[in-house]
């Protein structure tokens, strides 16, 4: 839920941020874009990041007697899974770093949507129309994307992510020119981010376990 809404943001950030740059350059749009970042973001790391619930009179999220309890017992006992050392030196381990590397070089693509609508003749505005929408697009196939896998498994709906991608985004950038038909690639690209944010984390746990999962 929380990587899931890190693309509103980005969604909400490109048409204001084309709109200053056209109307200001691009520097003053960096420095605008700069300070807002502070003042939205530095409050929330320096008053909330390093406190505990109970440090502000709360409860963690989810708490309940019965749960901490397990929680408490469960230190004591040996999660199943390959320790990080292991892991590293086995060959899912270098497909899963590969698969992540690749598929963040993919997902990059995002931020040269507005060149692109440049490029076949659309303006600036448009093409931060197309960020827009493929953050928008991110956020709902997280959500479509999330419970399936929790349902079925992680491979098949990963596939079907990249199978989509494909065909709907990558040819459609490649032959399609009408704007309206464009904007439905650029929400559909937004799938592709959720093979890092959902796919990968999946994959981990399901291939090493629990045990060293964070650090792997």
């Amino acid at each position: 839920i929380a990587m899931a809404f890190a693309g509103i943001g980005g969604a909400l950030a490109s048409p204001i941020g084309t709109a200053i740059i056209e109307a200001f350059g691009w520097r003053m749009g960096y420095i605008v874009l700069g300070i807002a970042i502070i003042v939205l973001v530095e409050p929330w790391i320096l008053t909330m990041f390093d406190r505990r619930p109970q440090d502000v009179g709360l409860l963690p999220y989810g708490y309940t007697e019965k749960a901490a309890q397990a929680k408490e017992e469960a230190k004591d006992v040996e999660l199943p899974g390959i320790p990080l050392k292991t892991a590293v030196k086995t060959l899912p381990f270098v497909c899963l770093f590969l698969f992540a590397g690749i598929d963040g070089l993919f997902a990059g693509y995002n931020s040269h949507l507005p060149n692109f609508a440049l490029t076949i003749g659309h303006t600036a505005a448009v093409g931060a129309a197309f960020v827009s929408l493929s953050q928008i697009g991110y956020v709902v196939f997280s959500f479509i994307l999330g419970p399936i896998i929790d349902r079925i498994g992680v491979a098949k709906p990963t596939y079907i992510v990249f199978v989509v991608v494909v065909i709907v985004t990558l040819l459609g950038f490649m032959y399609i020119r009408d704007e309206a038909l464009l904007y439905i690639c650029a929400f559909f690209f937004g799938a592709n981010m959720t093979a890092i944010t959902i796919s990968l984390p999946k994959l981990v746990v399901k291939i090493f376990g629990p045990k060293d999962f964070t650090s792997v």
